[in-house]
């Protein structure tokens, strides 16, 4: 429909992928919230297609609590979680936290495409 960009957007594509995923965005999606493009794409994105999110954050902040539960939430609504992996984030810290590398993201992608 003219207009509506996420529309078409989300109708035109196979695959939803989120990455990096960080804690702020995990928070939008579990919790339906579209305050800009991907947020709308996401929820007009057809149940029954694959998505993919990619965690990428500062140790601490994968630890909370909240991420957890939003995380939990986004994978009970049949998102499919890639990571996060040990070691260093962008921050400089080491810890869970680190988004997984480029070919382990592009083998997930793969797989869910050939599912």
């Amino acid at each position: 429909p003219a207009g509506m960009d996420h529309i078409a957007l989300a109708r035109a594509a196979d695959l939803l992928v989120v990455a990096p995923a960080t804690a702020d965005r995990i928070g939008l999606l579990a919790h339906g919230l579209a305050p800009d493009l991907l947020g709308s794409l996401a929820l007009a994105f057809e149940q029954d297609k694959p998505r993919l999110f990619a965690p990428a954050m500062n140790p601490e902040m994968w630890r909370h609590p909240a991420v957890a539960r939003n995380a939990l939430l986004l994978e009970s609504d049949g998102w499919r979680r890639i990571g996060p992996v040990e070691g260093p984030t962008a921050c400089g810290e080491d810890g869970p936290g680190r988004m997984v590398e480029p070919g382990e993201l592009a083998e997930a992608i793969l797989g869910a495409l050939e599912a």
